[in-house]
């Protein structure tokens, strides 16, 4: 289980046109998170500081908090931390969303859980969300689900951007090659989706 934060200067873009989106708003959350999980990471690494070695070799700065973004900024490289909670001062379990947010509270009468349930449409009134249409993986039944307050769409980099559209939230020309009604004329949704990132898995033993 990783966690990395976001870069406050697009949380701080988002809010100036999204009230409530700004990392203001949000650092409150980052902060409870960061109280649920602890970290660690393995000591003596041989291979992981001669990888550490290397980047700092090329400018970059070795960066102990990667979450850190005041004192070393957005770029630097950090070893490979493991989110857990630390037991002992030498055991750390790993923990995971499931255990450390929905496990405590899965008895609580206001919390259903779907599990394997598709989301196929946002439904809007306007352009207001006001819930979701949803597909049981077993028997195909589709239902919607109703929103009192808010629609928190949180399906990832790919499928968030996918539900959107699907829903008429996107590029007009594009919803409309498919046949979909549009919603909202957005052109900025999936665009930005897939862009490059560096990144790379190094396993040494341990």
């Amino acid at each position: 289980m990783v966690w990395l934060l976001g870069n406050p200067k697009d949380f701080d873009g988002w809010g100036a046109t999204n009230p409530g989106w700004a990392w203001k708003d949000l650092s409150n959350y980052w902060e409870y998170i960061v109280s649920k999980w602890q970290t660690t990471h393995v000591e003596n690494d041989v291979y992981m500081q001669r990888l550490l070695n290397v980047g700092t070799n090329q400018g970059f700065t070795e960066n102990p908090d990667i979450n850190n973004f005041t004192k070393y900024g957005p770029a630097g490289v950090s070893r490979r931390y493991f989110s857990g909670v630390l037991e002992t001062p030498s055991f750390a379990r790993r923990t995971s969303v499931w255990t450390q947010l929905v496990k405590p509270v899965i008895s609580k009468e206001n919390l259903d859980i779907y599990v394997y349930s598709r989301a196929h449409k946002i439904i809007f009134q306007g352009t207001k969300a006001v819930g979701v249409l949803i597909q049981d993986p077993i028997s195909g039944r589709k239902t919607i689900l109703r929103a009192n307050k808010e629609v928190i769409i949180a399906g990832g980099v790919f499928d968030t951007p996918k539900l959107l559209m699907l829903s008429g939230v996107g590029p007009k020309k594009d919803l409309k090659k498919l046949g979909i009604s549009v919603v909202a004329d957005v052109p900025g949704v999936g665009k930005k989706s897939a862009r490059p990132h560096f990144s790379f898995t190094f396993i040494s033993p341990s």
